[in-house]
């Protein structure tokens, strides 16, 4: 209806929002390489040994980089009783479900769900998604444990409503599969890290790709670094190195489904 003023009334107070300022580090990851001088110059019939270890370590680096982006608290400290250094730094970059510096999380805790006894129905889905939903655009992608992918299979199957379909072209870079819900597109991406965790098998990290970016030191983001060996050493060392981050904007528009194991 609006707000009603009186004849001759004086300026009403004015009304703003008061937004929470939140903020990460960035992170320094390293994993080099490190074959002997026998090792390069033998031939293995698994082949060279210097680009087994080199794609083993990029492995390593994208692996805790990503897997920094989904859980890690954010932090900065120079605590001996963590194996830091008294006179250097050390810091983590929060992910979209750790915790800010201040120890609040960035996604806040009315938009993280566990299904009683991990039995999901389509709808309390329904439920959880359009509290997530809520804000933002009309598209997510969620990222599912195995688990929470084969329970959200059934309850497709189950349904006659539901559609499902993979998307050709991609989107976001990534072949996806499109759930059509009541609050838009959700597109869900089956994650292979996932499956390495019993905790996170079970687990929808369902995310709002337009509020999340990728952040990274001038000159720093990731590269190899060769010849990082001592002198005198007989053999090679070459290392990975990022110092990067993750900017998280407007965590409402993030939600988490955990626990996971079947549906109703």
């Amino acid at each position: 209806m609006g707000a009603a003023s009186s004849e001759g009334a004086a300026v009403r107070s004015a009304k703003y929002s008061d937004p929470v300022k939140q903020y990460t580090f960035l992170q320094i990851f390293r994993h080099p390489a490190e074959v002997t001088g026998t090792m390069d110059a033998t031939k293995f019939r698994t082949g060279s040994a210097y680009k087994n270890a080199l794609r083993e370590a990029f492995r390593q680096h994208n692996m805790e980089r990503e897997h920094a982006f989904f859980w890690g608290n954010a932090y900065e400290g120079t605590d001996t009783a963590l194996g830091f250094t008294t006179s250097k730094p050390t810091r983590f970059t929060g992910g979209v479900f750790g915790n800010s510096p201040s120890g609040t999380p960035y996604v806040p805790t009315d938009n993280r769900f566990t299904p009683e006894l991990g039995k999901l129905t389509e709808a309390l889905l329904d439920s959880y998604l359009e509290i997530i939903m809520a804000e933002g655009s009309r598209e997510r992608i969620a990222y599912c444990g195995p688990s929470a992918m084969r329970v959200l299979s059934a309850i497709a199957k189950s349904s006659a409503t539901i559609n499902m379909t993979p998307v050709k072209n991609g989107v976001y870079g990534m072949h996806l599969t499109e759930w059509i819900t009541p609050f838009g597109s959700l597109y869900l991406k089956l994650h292979p890290l996932f499956a390495e965790s019993t905790v996170l098998t079970g687990v929808m990290a369902i995310v709002e790709p337009r509020n999340l970016s990728y952040l990274y030191m001038k000159d720093r983001d990731t590269k190899l670094l060769k010849d990082r060996q001592n002198p005198g050493v007989d053999g090679r060392v070459d290392e990975y190195l990022s110092e990067c981050g993750l900017e998280i904007k407007h965590g409402s528009t993030h939600g988490l489904i955990s626990g996971i194991t079947g549906f109703a």
